[in-house]
């Protein structure tokens, strides 16, 4: 047994020189052969230096070469992330990127809505000051906030530099949503305006030059004014206790102005409504648009009827319409849910204009007798020829 004059530990003899505790040298070991102790005591002070050393360089050389590239300007002066190595050797940016994405679509949808309420106005030739009118600006702002969306929101992180995708992410959303704010409120009192205002002076000069008995007949079908009166110069329609008379003949700058203010219309209705097509198919039909009472309406005038014996179309309505001396019955159809003018074209005789098939179904509030015989005389002018 071996006993360490040191600790005292006790032990097998073997061929260790030293204690393999304590590492002190056995009786009789030969002075060349020293410890293990000293030894790994040395190799732990060098890992340690070594270990200290690799954490301070972690940091110095990625300040190093940030300053060598951007010569002394900082990290973002060259318009790069600095990435910094961790202890595992993955490089990650100091903070990441700011997502543009939301910010983006929202700049594209408060572009989009003011593009689609500046051509509202331009179509209505007043500001907009409705529910449908509302929807121009609202699809606006969702089509082209998608489209920013997807398609420019890669541009916008390509071309900025961290700070600058952060100053578009942070103010410049808030300087968006303050457009929208101011957007809205400019929209809420134009539109009030329009509304509770007086009537947009801009001469619908379009009608200049029309034929005011053409006008007349238009505006009694498709409009709220009802026919009271024809007299050698002029033609009166009446709504709620209000007369405009409409000038015979070919129209004056004047007299377009004078009918303008008096009606309430806006511009371009009044150029639609003095013109050949007053109705195109790609308008809405009215609000309150009855394909029922077309239906009615055709059937007093041109006997036009509901074919019950044919075998029924899904989602449409068969008609018929008879023809007098033994010519071949006429088919015809209509869709049971419709909402463009284009969509009753179907339903009209050969022949018959689109604006008439609108006006049989348009409620009429301001009806008379006077104002039915007229209607009545318009449907036989303007009804099939055969």
């Amino acid at each position: 047994m071996f006993t360490c004059s040191s600790c005292g530990y006790e032990a097998n003899p073997d061929s260790s020189p030293a204690c393999s505790l304590c590492g002190t040298k056995k009786p009789g070991a030969s002075s060349t052969n020293v410890g293990s102790k000293p030894a790994k005591v040395s190799d732990d002070e060098l890992a340690n230096a070594a270990k200290l050393v690799a954490e301070t360089a972690s940091d110095a050389p990625v300040t190093a070469k940030a300053s060598a590239k951007g010569k002394g300007k900082g990290p973002s002066a060259g318009g790069t992330a600095v990435a910094v190595e961790t202890s595992t050797g993955v490089l990650r940016l100091r903070k990441e990127p700011a997502d543009l994405h939301n910010s983006v679509s929202m700049l594209g949808a408060l572009v989009g809505a003011i593009a689609a309420y500046v051509v509202c106005w331009h179509h209505n030739g007043h500001a907009p000051d409705n529910f449908m009118d509302a929807l121009w600006p609202i699809g606006g702002a969702l089509v082209l906030g998608a489209i920013a969306r997807f398609a420019f929101t890669g541009i916008f992180e390509q071309n900025l530099t961290p700070d600058g995708r952060e100053s578009f992410a942070g103010p410049g959303a808030a300087l968006v949503g303050a457009g929208f704010l101011v957007f809205s409120i400019f929209a809420f009192i134009a539109g009030g305006r329009t509304a509770n205002g007086p009537t947009p002076v801009t001469t619908a000069s379009g009608a200049v030059g029309a034929d005011g008995m053409k006008l007349a007949e238009h505006m009694a079908l498709l409009t709220n004014w009802a026919y009271k009166l024809k007299a050698d110069k002029f033609v009166a329609l009446v709504k709620d206790k209000t007369e405009l008379r409409i000038p015979l003949g070919s129209l004056a700058e004047a007299d377009v102005a004078e009918i303008q203010r008096v009606s309430g219309l806006a511009a371009n209705d009044i150029q639609r409504l003095a013109s050949d097509d007053p109705y195109p198919g790609t308008m809405r039909l009215p609000d309150g648009f009855s394909i029922d009472a077309m239906i009615d309406h055709m059937h007093d005038a041109w006997g036009v009827q509901r074919d019950r014996e044919s075998k029924p179309i899904p989602g449409k309505i068969r008609l018929l319409r008879r023809r007098l001396n033994g010519a071949p019955d006429e088919a015809l159809t209509v869709a049971e849910a419709v909402s463009a003018a284009s969509d009753i074209s179907s339903a009209l005789p050969a022949g018959v204009k689109l604006w008439i098939g609108v006006g049989m179904g348009a409620p009429h509030p301001n009806t008379s007798a006077d104002h039915e015989a007229f209607v009545a005389a318009l449907y036989d002018k303007y009804g099939p020829q055969q």
